[in-house]
């Protein structure tokens, strides 16, 4: 696994108008001798972005070291060490170094945080990302909390409800269902107070597929049918099959099979009709087909069924059907 995608800054952060650094790589490259203190920092900052962005991420890791060991040094110039820190992080990131990469950027965060320099929160969703991607969920909430904070202090209600959500996310991935659906009710209410149909549909889904994994029918029915509500209207097609194939385990746990296969077959067919057919999905709402016609004693249509399904686990190896 590799973490995202993650992009360096278009143009130096430490800009002034009085700098002396060129903005050419030949020009920096001519004139390093000549340049001392911040500037030196920032001209190995700039050859860092240079380096990146042709990929030669090892040239670019060294010289952004290059640039932050000057910044300690100086102890004077902290947006220069708060941005060549992140660099460095981005950097191992980009060498697939995970552990230190994370490591890296949370000195960065801390300098972001120790000084006040804008981009804080950038650089913390940034970290939150690579701590999920590592499976360190716990370690990324108190970075969430924070930026619900701020964007709770700036009064910015979408970004919130997107923050809220994050956390909501990482909530599902320890199984931990219970706090999620509070964490995506208050997305929910957030993006209600924006005027984000679509935001409070997926919070609707999320919540609906919460209340499933806890077995719990009735609300999760609820949630979904809001969500499909709009989905329909919008005609999502994607965001209509993962609904409808929830809609159908929440029919299968009250025992109602006929409308259960009901929505397993309006999500099928909406599958097969993509170009590039996700098999993930379709045999995950295939192996739901068959026990919702197994309820209603149609075994001669559930054994072909399971037959297709036998060929695509043969491949694709998927252990549980109800993920």
């Amino acid at each position: 696994m590799s973490f995202g995608v993650v992009t360096r800054f278009e143009r130096n952060p430490m800009e002034s108008d009085d700098r002396i650094c060129p903005e050419k790589e030949e020009d920096i490259w001519a004139a390093i001798d000549e340049l001392h203190g911040a500037e030196r920092g920032r001209a190995y900052y700039e050859l860092s972005n240079f380096a990146f962005a042709r990929e030669q991420y090892h040239r670019s890791l060294a010289l952004a070291e290059m640039a932050r060991d000057l910044f300690v040094e100086l102890e004077q110039c902290y947006e220069g060490l708060a941005y060549s820190q992140s660099s460095i992080a981005i950097s191992c990131a980009a060498l697939s170094e995970r552990k230190r990469a994370i490591e890296e950027m949370t000195k960065a965060v801390q300098y972001f945080e120790q000084y006040s320099i804008q981009g804080e929160n950038d650089k913390r969703r940034t970290l939150i990302t690579w701590l999920y991607e590592e499976n360190r969920q716990d370690e990324a909430f108190s970075l969430i909390e924070k930026n619900i904070e701020h964007a709770l202090y700036e009064e910015q209600l979408l970004q919130c409800g997107i923050e809220y959500k994050k956390y909501a996310d990482g909530l599902c991935q320890l199984n931990r269902e219970e706090e999620a659906i509070e964490k995506y009710s208050l997305a929910r209410e957030k993006f209600v107070e924006c005027k984000e149909v679509e935001r409070v549909a997926d919070a609707d889904f999320h919540i609906g597929r919460c209340y499933n994994h806890l077995r719990n029918a009735i609300e999760a029915e609820k949630s979904l049918e809001r969500a499909l509500s709009v989905y329909e209207s919008a005609e999502l097609e994607d965001e209509l099959a993962k609904t409808r194939a929830q809609l159908g385990r929440a029919k299968l746990l009250l025992n109602d099979c006929n409308e259960a296969l009901g929505h397993f077959e309006s999500a099928r067919k909406i599958v097969l009709k993509q170009d590039d057919i996700n098999f993930y999905a379709l045999y995950r709402i295939q192996a739901n087909m068959i026990r919702a016609m197994r309820g209603i004693g149609w075994d001669v249509e559930a054994d072909l069924i399971e037959k297709r399904n036998s060929v695509i686990n043969e491949v694709l190896q998927i252990d549980n059907a109800d993920a």
